[in-house]
């Protein structure tokens, strides 16, 4: 029987994983091809299932409640905690600023033809009120998830079925071996939402067993929504696809379908964002037992102040925080699960197979992953 925590496990994991990062990918496609967006599925959603399992065992061999950098404290030590907020706070920031640039675009796109304004003007208003709503508490959006993530489905697949009249096979590039290692970053974030595993095993905790099974489907789900929504943007707008994945359909769809697809993408967007913002908060709270109104104050802030600065290429804010979260990140997810394995203090139901020969060579893979992806950016 499927239980009400089941569903909300995996509604949660899919609101944090569907967001800004399927934005970029048709850009993304266009320019590398579709059979190497497939391939970069296939694997680097494989890699994301096994870190989302590694990660639940850690939290489920545990007895208090930590985020990454405080079970790298209990774990690994100190200086490792240190190292891990810095790379958490750069993936969480790198992600927040993602959301922000996307979101204030679509915002500015669905409501300035009727008010008016600057692209700026609308990031800053979605900024604030997002900043309201982490103020208040997010338990609203937590019980609220299953509805929120059914109608984002919902939504998609309809205006997925709609929008396919006008598709066309040929308008999308099959493979460009020269753009080859070009999506790594981005899909490696697209596909993430590793810091809702903490709130899946709270959700779940009186069905551990079936934890591993919420992972797989909120995963599988998610990213068969974003690969169907890359394709039908691709086979749509082809060669016109824009950076953020919307823009170049006005000319293709209907004007009402396109304003909901606007308002969809803003609404996933800003469920993700709520998803980091409560991760990022709750790691400054847990682990480093700062007041909860200045975590929040860090919290929102920052990523307006980097947009203010001038970083607003959103492609290159999701392909460089997807390279350093699954590489960097993904280094400390294996460490600290073989030392988590030595030292369980409980007996955790999830129990995958790692050796340090295991460990060293998939950390090995990450870190010439990340390399390629730099010299990518900035080569």
């Amino acid at each position: 029987m499927i239980s009400k925590n089941y569903v909300s496990s995996i509604a949660i994991l899919v609101s944090a994983v569907v967001g800004v990062g399927m934005f970029t990918l048709p850009y993304v496609g266009m320019k590398a091809g579709i059979l190497t967006m497939i391939f970069y599925f296939l694997v680097l959603g494989g890699v994301q299932h096994w870190f989302h399992k590694l990660y639940a065992e850690i939290v489920l061999s545990t007895k208090k409640q930590h985020r990454l950098p405080g079970y790298a404290e209990k774990y690994l030590g100190i200086k490792s905690k240190r190292l891990l907020l810095v790379l958490t706070m750069f993936a969480g920031y790198g992600a927040l600023l993602a959301y922000t640039i996307i979101g204030g675009d679509f915002l500015f796109q669905l409501l300035s033809p009727l008010f008016g304004g600057t692209v700026f003007f609308y990031t800053a208003l979605l900024l604030a009120l997002r900043s309201l709503v982490i103020f208040f508490g997010l338990s609203w959006v937590t019980r609220g998830e299953v509805i929120l993530t059914g109608g984002l489905i919902g939504t998609m697949l309809i205006i997925g079925a709609v929008a396919t009249d006008g598709a066309m096979a040929s308008n999308i590039t099959l493979f460009n071996p020269g753009n080859f290692m070009l999506p790594y970053g981005p899909i490696f974030f697209a596909v993430g939402g590793i810091l809702a595993v903490n709130d899946i095993c709270l959700v779940m905790k009186k069905e551990k067993q079936r934890i591993q099974s919420a992972l797989r489907v909120g995963l599988i789900i998610s990213i068969s929504l974003i690969a169907l929504f890359t394709i039908t943007v691709m086979s749509l707008s082809g060669a016109q696809t824009s950076p953020d994945g919307l823009g170049g359909l006005r000319s293709f769809i209907d004007p009402l379908f396109y304003n909901v697809l606007l308002a969809v993408g803003i609404v996933t967007v800003t469920t993700s964002f709520f998803a980091m913002a409560e991760a990022l908060e709750e790691t400054y709270v847990w682990d480093f037992n700062i007041n909860r109104r200045i975590a929040w104050l860090l919290v929102s802030t920052v990523p307006f102040i980097l947009y203010y600065i001038g970083a607003q290429d959103v492609t290159k804010v999701i392909a460089l925080t997807g390279a350093i979260s699954g590489g960097l990140l993904g280094a400390f997810y294996l460490v600290l699960a073989l030392r988590a394995k030595l030292k369980p203090e409980l007996d955790s139901p999830i129990k995958v197979h790692l050796t340090p020969a295991i460990a060293y060579a998939a950390t090995a893979l990450l870190i010439i992953g990340l390399g390629y992806q730099l010299i990518e950016i900035f080569g």
